[in-house]
């Protein structure tokens, strides 16, 4: 009897682990199919023709498996998979731009291959308003864990074509329509501004690289360089400089400084080397209202410097931040709108009750905001861009007294300012002490030498070269450091480096002998360091002004 019961647990027990495996088994194959389902991959993909479609482009993980799967070596998969998503988004910009909307109603699959990577077309059957259509997903591939898109949208049916025509029709519709304005305005802008009728300043973009969006407006191999731009001080004063084009995240940083060099990249005499280009000074954030480089323009929007792209009442604005995703360091475009006296808002966040946002924001202008209320045909959350201009040319000729513009009225600077030599230089890294420094050579001009309380001045003009003290510097940016006159450094010391924010070191190659400069004060072309003479054994201040 005992031993039934035992061998009825034992049964039980086994039971239980094979259904406990099978169900297992089971949610596997569940969560496989899932995760593989062309269906729903389908859904996301027309969700995100809204945002990014390139959300659904391969990934590095998928990148990886295709290259593995295939054989082929992954740059190239990389390069190829590059090209495939500037077709796609190029594909689902037509389609937006010419009011192919779409609603998806089901979804069917192509297979083209099974091996080595399963490859198939996947079909949109869609719908906007009365309009039937097909959008067809090329090429798409089914990794490890997900479909990916692949190399095109190709549209399909007749009512795609119906729908581009009535897109153009409503455009030639009417003049006063809000698209109709923002293309005729659009027609007067210059490179930096407006037409001459005004001074509102309009963003030039730049041509987008592959699907980033954010190369629209920098360039990420121009950072570093030394750019010809200006900068607006709080006296509306327009000063043209060579800035350096930093990366985006200092460029916005309200606390990060403007760094102005002599030569710009092209001008005679530039040298990618920057110990050679001569840092001129330092820009405070806080003391313009604007600055102009890498062909754009940034203002101060209460919490970051942001680039402008449309000015008006209601500002538009792009804002580049660095973000982590699938495990790399990216930048990120976020577009933004500003109306005076607020904060910018993301355009993203519009898109959920938009007519009540975007009717509070014209509300001056009442014709406008019953229009947005009443979702009329040119004023809904795809038209914000024409709907802004509109309201922006409204308020300009309403108010023109409350309408002032950052390019409006400006005093231009004739000629660079005389360098103050008393202005202290902020030094703030060892690399912005070696730009000071270099490429210059420094002579002695004064000497102040310490003998118990009483210091002892000695200037060029009485019995500094009778001292036998007088000497120059020459710091190459190589380096090298020459050092000539009646020294007792002279010939002793052949190279150079900045090895603080206020001190040099010198160095003899052939036997690593070594001294050190400390600064004690860096002012516009001079510097002073103390040290203990190594001949009369007294302390003294040295200064050196360029020659």
């Amino acid at each position: 009897m005992h031993l039934t019961k035992s061998l009825s647990r034992r049964n039980l027990i086994t039971i239980f682990i094979l259904l406990f495996s099978l169900s297992t088994m089971n949610l596997e194959a569940q969560r496989k199919k899932r995760t593989h389902d062309f269906e729903k991959f389908a859904k996301k993909v027309v969700l995100y023709m809204n945002t990014d479609v390139a959300h659904w482009s391969p990934d590095e993980e998928a990148l990886q498996y295709i290259s593995e799967q295939t054989g082929k070596d992954l740059a190239t998969v990389k390069a190829q998979a590059k090209k495939d998503k500037a077709q796609v988004v190029a594909d689902v910009k037509f389609l937006n731009d010419n009011g192919v909307y779409r609603k998806l109603e089901s979804s069917d699959i192509e297979v083209i291959q099974e091996k080595p990577v399963k490859k198939a077309n996947v079909i949109l059957h869609c719908s906007y308003k009365d309009k039937k259509f097909d959008l067809t997903l090329t090429n798409c591939v089914q990794t490890n864990t997900t479909w990916v898109l692949g190399d095109g949208v190709v549209p399909s049916g007749d009512g795609v074509q119906e729908l581009i025509e009535k897109d153009k029709e409503r455009r030639k519709k009417s003049e006063s329509g809000a698209l109709a304005k923002l293309q005729k305005w659009g027609a007067e802008q210059e490179s930096e501004s407006t037409g001459s009728e005004s001074n509102a300043y309009k963003a030039q973009t730049f041509q987008m690289k592959g699907a980033d969006p954010v190369t629209q407006y920098i360039r990420k191999e121009n950072i570093g360089k030394h750019l010809k731009g200006y900068y607006i001080d709080n006296d509306n004063v327009k000063h043209k400089a060579v800035i350096k084009y930093q990366p985006p995240e200092n460029l916005s940083n309200p606390n990060s400084t403007l760094l102005l060099y002599e030569k710009a990249i092209g001008e005679p005499g530039y040298t990618a080397d920057e110990t050679q280009n001569r840092l001129t000074g330092t820009i405070n954030k806080s003391k313009i209202k604007a600055f102009y480089v890498g062909g754009q323009l940034y203002i101060f929007t209460g919490e970051f410097w942001d680039i402008l792209k449309e000015e008006g009442a209601i500002r538009k604005l792009a804002r580049i931040t660095l973000a982590e995703k699938d495990g790399q360091t990216n930048y990120v475009l976020a577009n933004l709108i500003q109306k005076k006296g607020s904060s910018p808002e993301n355009t993203a966040s519009l898109m959920l009750g938009f007519k009540r946002k975007m009717s509070a924001l014209v509300s001056e202008n009442e014709a406008m905001a019953e229009k947005i209320e009443d979702k009329d045909d040119g004023y809904k959350w795809k038209n914000m861009d024409a709907i802004i201009t509109e309201y922006n040319q409204w308020y300009a000729k309403k108010y023109p007294e409350k309408t002032n513009y950052i390019l409006q009225d400006l005093k231009e600077a004739n000629t660079k300012p005389s360098p103050d030599k008393n202005k202290p230089v902020q030094i703030l890294t060892v690399n912005q002490l070696s730009d000071y420094l270099g490429g210059k050579t420094w002579e002695t001009t004064k000497i102040t030498q310490f003998n118990d309380r009483n210091p002892d001045g000695i200037s060029r003009s009485s019995n500094l070269k009778q001292a036998r003290v007088y000497f120059t510097h020459t710091f190459n940016a190589d380096g090298s450091v020459v050092i000539d006159g009646v020294s007792p450094y002279k010939g002793k010391y052949d190279q150079w480096k900045a090895s603080g924010r206020y001190k040099i070191t010198l160095t003899n190659s052939s036997t690593g002998k070594e001294t050190d400069y400390k600064l004690s004060n860096t002012k516009t072309g001079s510097f002073e360091f103390e040290r203990t003479n190594p001949l009369l054994k007294k302390k003294e201040i040295i200064t050196f002004s360029i020659k």
